[in-house]
């Protein structure tokens, strides 16, 4: 699970117009859960819109955040956390060319400092990371391939060196866990290219449904596998079958155990990745995000945030109104 706090920051690199926030916070809540909206604006520049809110788990226990951006009485974006997905890569200074059970790798806690044990300690003395929110087009292993999230690479041609902490090794044995959520637009190709072992699974989000949310970040297996190939070889491709519109959590497990590696994921259209914003009672968060559409100015727009509990859900929301 999430123990930390994670604030994610954009910079925008172009000229912007600005919405100041007239606040009007409404909120509903059952249980215990409850959640408060600070400090929302609106900015938009040529060809998108920036969105930025604090958000404050005010109920009695933890809980998933989600935001969402209301204009004109119509949705224009939801996202069911905050952008990009989050991974934790854990280094064994061993070699000893066997795979770790992917039930270790699945049941890793996130936070730096976690570890699991098979064969000595793999640890994560840093991290975790976070990818972009959207991918790119990128040089993987020699091949130039399209909406590229993940990229990582020894021994092969494309990808970035793997972090140094942890991997001081990168021919010695260590595994990432990354875990978030997709949103799907349209029917849509996953495909990796690996060394040595890997498995990406994903499967149907439910707004608010807790005890999944909470099963999928700490069960014993993928419920849900688009590539199962968890096993020592060189770098290989595999593809997913296709995947319908929606929105999914996703979980991608990889492991290296000596020699050359490689960790990619890219699909085949462009799709929308995000992590869990995981707050407990009395923490905050800034969480901002990046439209692909631009909000007219003069227009009045509400956010909303809401949050998913054991003890039930709560929203809250603001209206942010246009600067004359």
């Amino acid at each position: 699970m999430l123990g930390t706090l994670i604030l994610i920051a954009i910079v925008l690199v172009a000229a912007v117009l600005v919405y100041h926030a007239g606040m009007s916070a409404a909120r509903r809540a059952s249980g215990g859960a409850g959640i408060s909206v600070s400090g929302a604006s609106v900015e938009a520049f040529p060809g998108g819109t920036f969105v930025t809110l604090t958000v404050t788990n005010t109920g009695s226990a933890p809980g998933y955040v989600s935001v969402a951006l209301y204009q004109g009485g119509s949705q224009v974006f939801w996202a069911p956390g905050a952008p990009g997905l989050l991974y934790q890569i854990y280094a064994n200074p061993n070699i000893i060319w066997l795979e770790p059970p992917e039930l270790l790798v699945y049941a890793a806690p996130l936070a730096p400092g976690s570890s699991f044990q098979y064969d000595g300690t793999w640890s994560a003395p840093v991290g975790p990371w976070t990818t972009p929110g959207t991918g790119s087009v990128q040089n993987v292993n020699g091949q130039t391939r399209p909406n590229v999230i993940n990229n990582l690479q020894y021994g092969y041609t494309g990808g970035a060196p793997f972090p140094n902490p942890p991997v001081s090794a990168p021919g010695n044995e260590f595994a990432i866990k990354e875990i978030g959520y997709m949103v799907v637009t349209q029917p849509t190709v996953f495909h990796v290219d690996i060394d040595d072992g890997a498995a990406l699974g994903a499967a149907p989000y439910s707004p608010g449904a807790f005890p999944q949310e909470t099963a999928w970040l700490g069960g014993t297996s993928n419920p849900a596998n688009l590539i199962s190939a968890w096993y020592g070889q060189p770098a290989t491709p595999y593809s997913s079958g296709t995947v319908q519109s929606g929105t999914y959590l996703v979980e991608y497990d990889w492991f290296q155990f000596g020699g050359g590696a490689y960790w990619s994921l890219w699909s085949n259209k462009p799709v929308q990745y995000y992590h869990p914003v995981l707050l407990y009672p009395g923490q905050a968060a800034t969480l901002n995000y990046t439209l692909t559409t631009q909000l007219p100015p003069g227009s009045q727009c509400t956010i909303s945030a809401a949050i998913a509990t054991p003890a039930g859900t709560a929203v809250s929301s603001a209206t942010v109104m246009a600067a004359p």
